[in-house]
C-alpha cells in the first residue's frame, strides 16, 4: 500500500470546535482511493469518508499544496498511443477527449499530478508494457 496524507483544520460540525483533519489518497490492491477523516477531542464526533477513483479536488488540492506535484512521462520519448488512452480511461475514468490531452501530457512529459496519482498510473502503465518515470515526487509518509 502507498499512501499520501495532507493534514486539515476544520470546524466540527456538531460543537464547533477546531479539529485536526487529514485527507489522504492511496494506492491499495492496486487500485486508487481517497479518505477523509476527522476527530473531535470535545464531542467525540467522527467523520470519516472516502471512496474508490480519484479523489475530489479539496482532497487533491491539499495534497499538492503540502506535498507539491509528480510530473509523469514517458521512459522513452514517443508519441501517445491507443495504450496509453486505454490506461488513462481506465484508470481514471476520463473521457476520450481528456484521455488524449493527458496522453499528450504524458509524452510531453508535462503530465502532473499528486505523487500517489503517479505511482498509481506508473503501475497501470507497467502492467501494458509502457515504462514511464515520475519527476518532482516528494517521499512518500
Amino acid at each position: 500500500m502507498i499512501t499520501q496524507a495532507a493534514s486539515f483544520i476544520s470546524p466540527c460540525s456538531s460543537c464547533g470546535h477546531e479539529v485536526t483533519g487529514w485527507n489522504v489518497q492511496l494506492v491499495r490492491d492496486g487500485n486508487l482511493f481517497w479518505e477523509t477523516e476527522k476527530e473531535c477531542d470535545i464531542c467525540g464526533l467522527v467523520v470519516h469518508d472516502g471512496d474508490p477513483g480519484p479523489a475530489p479536488d479539496r482532497i487533491r488540492n491539499s495534497l499538492l499544496l503540502q506535498h507539491g506535484t509528480a510530473r509523469l512521462r514517458l521512459a522513452e520519448p514517443s508519441k501517445p498511443s491507443a495504450k496509453i488512452l486505454k490506461v488513462l480511461r481506465g484508470a481514471l475514468g476520463l473521457s476520450l477527449t481528456q484521455a488524449k490531452e493527458s496522453s499528450t501530457k504524458i509524452a510531453a512529459g508535462e503530465f502532473e499530478g499528486t505523487f500517489i496519482e503517479a505511482r498509481f498510473l506508473m503501475g497501470r502503465f507497467h502492467k501494458e508494457g509502457i515504462e514511464v518515470l515520475i519527476e518532482g515526487a516528494p517521499p512518500v509518509q
